[in-house]
């Protein structure tokens, strides 16, 4: 849905008073069962019209590139442990308490030839049914 910004989004998405967001909310399942749940928020004044797309069927990146013109070019993101609770517990089928991961990213995109924050997410992943890897190198 297209939201008023709230004071939060308009700092990290660095967009004014009366700017609106569109407001994206997933869970997504592998082997029908659930293990992220993520919200979105996307600066609606470069994606007029977004709210008309399917994203149980398209990719968000795609419609962003292939539709707006948009070219994602870097992410800020931090991951940090929590605890499950209401209705994240309820969307991932884990009982209250229960350990999740929690990514937060600022995602950056060149519009117009300007870098500028395109995205904004939060993601909660199932502890008990997903791991991450780490590639480092030098």
């Amino acid at each position: 849905e297209v939201l008023p910004a709230d004071k939060k989004r308009q700092r990290k998405l660095n967009i004014g008073d009366n700017d609106m967001v569109f407001f994206l909310s997933r869970i997504y399942y592998a082997d029908d069962e659930p293990i992220n749940y993520t919200r979105t928020y996307l600066p609606y004044k470069y994606l007029k019209g977004i709210e008309a797309h399917d994203f149980s069927k398209e990719s968000l990146y795609e419609v962003m590139e292939k539709e707006y013109g948009i070219t994602l070019s870097r992410a800020n993101r931090s991951v940090e442990a929590v605890i499950a609770h209401d209705e994240i517990a309820e969307y991932l089928h884990v009982q209250n308490g229960v350990p999740l991961l929690l990514f937060q990213c600022t995602t950056y995109g060149l519009v117009g030839g300007k870098e500028v924050p395109v995205e904004t997410f939060k993601c909660c992943y199932r502890s008990d049914r997903f791991k991450f890897y780490i590639n480092q190198v030098r």
